[in-house]
C-alpha cells in the first residue's frame, strides 16, 4: 500500500499542474512581491493596532490605503499566476480524492466542503 502511495505521489508530481504550481509559488520570493506583501502586512498590522483605540481613531484613510494595496497585490502577474496555478493543482488534488474515495464513502468532506461522489 505504501509503495502506490509513493507512486501516486510521484505521479502527482509530475502533473503540469504540480509543476506550474511550484514554478509559480518560487516567483513568490521575488523582491517586488515580497516588497507587496511586507506592505500590506504591515498595514494589516498598524490598523489592527490602532483598532485598539475603538471610535478614538479614524482608520478611513488607512482602510483605504489597505485597499489599494490589496488591489496592487491581486494584480500583480506573478500572484495572479500563483493563484492560478494553487486553483488548478487544488482541482486536481479534489478529483483524486473523489475517485480514490468513491466506493469507499459517498460524502468525503474536505476543507469544511461536501464532496459528493459523481
Amino acid at each position: 500500500m505504501e509503495q502506490k502511495i509513493d507512486e501516486l505521489i510521484d505521479l502527482i508530481k509530475n502533473t503540469e499542474q504540480y509543476q506550474n504550481f511550484t514554478a509559480s509559488s518560487s516567483l513568490l520570493e521575488s523582491p517586488e512581491v515580497q516588497a507587496l506583501l511586507k506592505e500590506l502586512q504591515g498595514k494589516i498590522a498598524r490598523i489592527n493596532e490602532l483598532k485598539k483605540y475603538g471610535n478614538y481613531v479614524d482608520l478611513s484613510a488607512l482602510e483605504q490605503e489597505l485597499k489599494n494595496t490589496r488591489l496592487l497585490v491581486s494584480q500583480n502577474g506573478i500572484v495572479q499566476a500563483y493563484y492560478r496555478d494553487y486553483y488548478a493543482l487544488n482541482e486536481l488534488l479534489d478529483e483524486l480524492t473523489r475517485i480514490i474515495f468513491k466506493d469507499i464513502s459517498p460524502e468525503i468532506i474536505h476543507n469544511n466542503l461536501n464532496f459528493r461522489s459523481k
